[in-house]
């Protein structure tokens, strides 16, 4: 075995939960969010919204933490594979993050052309809700509470909760390729945004790729907190552009 064998990190191949716990800690967290959610009324603002994704986000880590501790074998943050890249960590992580973005760019123009041909143009589409009141809002702090949400909240938990309580006792089970496959269906499911879905699938599966591929959970929320903040700030271009052109 080579040096860079040796050093390269490995994803937690002994996770002491298995899938049934898994799923009982991910229906915790959807609760979670729909209590909240539900919690707000009709027409809420961007910022309130924000302010709700925050607080499920915190209560989603906290009951993530209080589950690892109550089943630690060691540190809990490395049960999730939450540690610090190994030596050659990003090197590992070209391959699988250029790959990725090919087959994203591939997969959304396959989808917008079938979605033409069906006759619904991709302009046409809804936004999802979210997206929307991002592209309507005015407010400066909203905004900022927006960018915050996707570029730290929403990254850090949905990777602890897809790609690591959700992944590793499946992957244990199965395999990669189809703990990989389910995972990945869950997160697009759980977006809730049907249009979205072959992208949604396509990003978890490079996600957990780069998980894989590093040993570290922090490399799949580095490029989960880099696309979305690469799309809130394309989104926020284009409404800005949109109304100096009114």
């Amino acid at each position: 075995m080579g040096e860079q064998d040796r050093q390269k990190a490995r994803v937690p191949t002994d996770p002491p939960w298995g899938v049934l716990e898994a799923g009982a800690v991910f229906a915790a967290w959807l609760a979670i969010q729909l209590l909240i959610s539900g919690a707000l009324h009709a027409g809420a603002s961007l910022a309130r919204q924000m302010e709700a994704m925050a607080v499920s986000g915190v209560l989603a880590l906290v009951l993530v933490a209080a589950f690892l501790r109550a089943r630690q074998r060691g540190p809990a943050r490395r049960l999730v594979g939450l540690v610090r890249p190994g030596r050659g960590a990003l090197g590992r992580a070209l391959l699988p993050a250029a790959l990725g973005i090919f087959d994203y760019v591939l997969v959304t123009y396959d989808w917008q052309a079938a979605l033409q041909l069906a006759g619904l143009h991709s302009d046409r589409l809804p936004l999802q809700p979210l997206v929307a009141l991002i592209a309507e809002s005015r407010s400066a702090w909203a905004i900022a509470l927006a960018v915050l949400g996707a570029s730290v909240v929403a990254p850090v938990v949905e990777e602890v909760i897809f790609r690591g309580v959700l992944y590793l006792p499946a992957r244990r089970a199965m395999g990669a390729v189809p703990a990989a496959a389910l995972v990945s269906v869950v997160f697009a499911l759980a977006h809730g945004y049907v249009w979205g879905l072959p992208q949604l699938f396509v990003l978890s599966l490079i996600f957990v790729a780069l998980f894989e591929r590093t040993g570290t959970l922090l490399a799949s929320m580095a490029a989960h907190s880099a696309f979305n903040t690469f799309h809130i700030v394309l989104l926020l271009w284009a409404t800005a552009a949109a109304r100096v052109g009114q």
